[in-house]
């Protein structure tokens, strides 16, 4: 309530001021309300009791310690408490030390929760170890920086991802020399209930690689040339469009193994005869000059026979041939 004031009256004996018992009821409401305020006072600082009052200025505890400082409107003491909330405002957690001791740190014999209540996602750590959940998407992002994730030798596997999940890489999977790209392994009849493009598996059946394109698996690691589908021409089927940089084909006779004894070294293995046309060949019993085999050229036969007046004539000009 407002003070009370006693009306004394203009002077003295007067008799225009307030009746003397309702000078002392107004005496008696001020010292009630001071009561009560000074018996909550006495019982917040003996404990048990509750001081509501809006205090302005600083806090002090009994022992000195500042809690509340007034003059830069900060609450800089310890505070013990199961509920903090704070309604249509922020809280922030800052330091003011700039040195190597400017941490802050949330520590408790449970569990650590940081969570958006609306849309449910939160970060939480226990004994248990590290949850961070969220039904929206979770981005991790630096300024260029690395983002290094078991990379201590001590570490333990990294696992992403469910079974049914995609890993999308949109950039360049670099593989160093002392990790390793390990497939899952099945047998034939295991592989052939996956059809994804691209799916690779180690075949425990037949020892190989496979890679599932184009609706088919596909042995990555062939091992017989004959297996593979030169697609790009990469290997020639002309010997023409060989390059021989090892010098395998010969090009000087003098360079060739005759094995077979199909080119005679000694005159003395030629059968005598022959013309100047005549070309060698092997018989059983011994090289010999032999005629070539000549023909009628197809333009020459036609003209005989448009020429020829009947089978008669036509066997005179081949014999005339």
């Amino acid at each position: 309530m407002a003070k009370q004031i006693v009306n004394l009256g203009t002077s003295a004996n007067k008799g225009d001021g307030d009746p003397l018992r309702i000078a002392f009821d107004k005496v008696n409401d001020n010292f009630n309300e001071l009561y009560l305020d000074l018996k909550q006072v006495k019982s917040a600082q003996t404990g048990g009791g509750t001081l509501i009052v809006d205090t302005i200025g600083s806090v002090n505890a009994t022992d000195s310690t500042l809690l509340v400082d007034g003059n830069n409107g900060k609450i800089v003491g310890p505070i013990a408490s199961t509920t903090w909330d704070v309604v249509d405002s922020n809280i922030e957690l800052t330091t003011t030390n700039t040195g190597t001791n400017a941490n802050i740190t949330l520590e408790a014999q449970g569990i650590i929760t940081l969570q958006e209540s609306a849309a449910q996602d939160y970060v939480q750590v226990s004994q248990n170890g590290i949850i961070l959940f969220s039904n929206s998407g979770v981005a991790i992002r630096t300024a260029g920086q690395s983002i290094q994730i078991g990379f201590d030798t001590g570490s333990g596997d990294v696992e992403i991802g469910h079974s049914s999940s995609t890993l999308n890489v949109n950039g360049t999977l670099n593989v160093n020399a002392f990790a390793k790209v390990i497939p899952p392994s099945y047998d034939s009849a295991g592989r052939n209930a996956f059809t994804t493009e691209g799916f690779i598996v180690a075949n425990t059946q037949t020892g190989h690689v496979e890679a599932y394109i184009n609706g088919q698996w596909r042995n990555m690691t062939l091992t017989d040339v004959g297996q593979l589908s030169d697609s790009g021409a990469v290997i020639p089927t002309d010997i023409s469009s060989l390059a021989d940089a090892s010098n395998l084909i010969k090009t000087d006779i003098s360079q060739l193994t005759d094995n077979a004894d199909a080119i005679p070294d000694s005159i003395g293995d030629l059968l005598p005869g022959g013309n100047l046309s005549d070309v060698l060949t092997k018989s059983a019993s011994g090289y010999a000059w032999t005629a070539p085999v000549t023909g009628v050229a197809l333009s020459t036969l036609k003209t005989e026979v448009a020429a020829s007046a009947d089978f008669a004539d036509f066997k005179t000009r081949i014999a005339a041939l």
